[in-house]
């Protein structure tokens, strides 16, 4: 029978999907700013649909300078391939570190 194992969740590699929306805004400035501990491992990926209103572009613009400021990645992934690579050679090194950690 199969056991899980315990993950420490502060290294655990976390996603934020943010969606140009107040909530999930809300999020990543908690997290920036911290209300939310912030993870260590931590990125954040916007869905670029190409079709979105000016104001949302303008809001997805200052959550990434404010995920710059802080050291967060920020990935906008509107060609799927390229946003794949970008995460994997942006985060290979980190993934074999969180990995020998959690082996």
């Amino acid at each position: 029978m199969a056991r899980a194992r315990p993950v420490d969740t502060t290294e655990a590699p976390v996603g934020i999907c943010y969606s140009g929306g107040t909530s999930s805004r809300w999020l990543v400035e908690s997290i920036l700013n911290g209300t939310i501990k912030r993870p260590e491992n931590v990125a954040v990926f916007t869905a670029d649909t190409g079709d979105e209103h000016e104001w949302t572009y303008d809001d997805i613009d200052a959550v990434e300078e404010k995920c710059k400021r802080e050291g967060v990645p920020f990935v906008r992934c509107a060609d799927p391939m390229q946003a794949w690579l970008d995460l994997y050679h942006g985060l290979r090194m980190d993934r074999r570190m969180v990995a020998r950690r959690l082996g």
